[in-house]
């Protein structure tokens, strides 16, 4: 019974070094995106997946899929550079739907610790 509760309690203590801040720098790089003069007029932010991370004591590596709703009402093709630009990367062909949700493919993002907080170095396409 104390080797289950030791295992249980192991991603318990994994997480904890994912906080809030983490999480926020992310959302907050890729919502600067969507806010662009290019990108406010077509899509809003819905929601973030974390899919998988890792991290040693001064960077993160972090796997993420966005969440976008099509709000214009303007057509605009799924595998156009525009669509690619606001969304990181997407896959699809066919319009955007108004009204419709949409989600990103998965971004790699690295973080590394500064003075101020979290900053994002690099983000790239999951193959």
């Amino acid at each position: 019974m104390a080797a289950i509760l030791a295992v249980a309690a192991a991603p318990v203590a994994a997480d904890a070094r994912f906080g809030p801040d983490v999480r926020a720098a992310i959302i907050d790089h890729f919502q600067a995106r969507l806010d662009s003069e290019l990108c406010v007029r077509y899509f809003h932010y819905e929601g973030a997946q974390i899919v998988n991370w890792t991290s040693d004591d001064a960077t993160f590596k972090v796997e993420v899929v966005f969440f976008v709703s099509f709000i214009s009402d303007q057509g605009l093709y799924r595998d156009s550079s525009l669509a690619t630009y606001c969304l990181g990367v997407h896959r699809g062909s066919g319009f955007f739907e108004r009204s419709k949700f949409y989600r990103s493919g998965a971004l790699i993002y690295t973080l590394s610790k500064w003075h101020a907080g979290w900053h994002v170095d690099r983000v790239e396409t999951q193959p």
